[in-house]
């Protein structure tokens, strides 16, 4: 797994160039995030933007989603992000120290990668269930043999089993 730190960098690079898909390409560690960066209509570079968009539309503020941001660190992230604004700007028009704005930035940087990681998490979820639900009777009953062989059960109720089988197919 990679480290936190590494995430943040790559996560910074993407945010400064969230326009450019062609260089979110070039970045590294978003695979290792286990995110899903390609798609059969997206480059890589496009699937990362789009996700990275969803990710900062989620921490608005009035999602009131599980890791909204405050509307200032909200604010902060999208004028540096969204509207390009350098962070004398954003300071400046926000009344507050540049350096007060960087803290705010990075903050909401740890929350971004923080709704990454909970995308990813229901991403897999996902996935699971559409591959559960995709089997076949006589898959679940494959797999369900395996488990008890795996298991190295010794007593197995077949009838029972069989019964929960027939069930399932009607």
């Amino acid at each position: 797994m990679i480290e936190h730190k590494e995430v943040i960098s790559s996560l910074r690079k993407a945010l400064a160039h969230i326009n450019d898909p062609a260089y979110l390409e070039s970045i590294p560690h978003f695979e290792d995030l286990g995110l899903p960066v390609a798609g059969p209509h997206l480059s890589r570079g496009q699937a990362l933007q789009s996700i990275l968009r969803l990710a900062i539309d989620r921490l608005a503020p009035e999602g009131r989603g599980h890791g909204a941001l405050d509307v200032i660190s909200y604010e902060v992230l999208y004028q540096y992000t969204l509207s390009h604004r350098n962070m004398a700007g954003i300071a400046l028009q926000l009344g507050m120290s540049e350096r007060q704005a960087y803290r705010l930035l990075n903050r909401a940087i740890d929350a971004l990668a923080a709704e990454l990681d909970r995308i990813r998490s229901e991403q897999e979820s996902r996935s699971l269930e559409s591959s559960v639900m995709r089997q076949t009777p006589q898959d679940q009953v494959r797999s369900e043999l395996e488990r008890l062989v795996n298991e190295d059960v010794q007593q197995v109720d077949l009838i029972g089993l069989l019964n929960q089988v027939r069930a399932d197919i009607d």
